[in-house]
């Protein structure tokens, strides 16, 4: 998978990415965290972190 250029601008959280966070496991207990995480999985985006918690989730990490 070839590396796309950083979108930049802010995200609206949408009712699909709430939606989603009912489908994550619950590996992370901070809520914001949580719908970061199902925001990515739907925008198939990569999140930019070091928490070891959110790269539990099915969503690339990278730091």
């Amino acid at each position: 998978m070839g590396r796309r250029p950083l979108r930049k601008g802010r995200r609206t959280i949408t009712l699909e990415h709430v939606g989603a966070v009912g489908d994550l496991p619950d590996h992370h207990h901070d809520p914001f965290d949580r719908l970061l995480a199902a925001q990515a999985v739907v925008e198939g985006a990569t999140v930019l972190t070091r928490d070891s918690q959110i790269a539990r989730y099915a969503v690339p990490t990278a730091w």
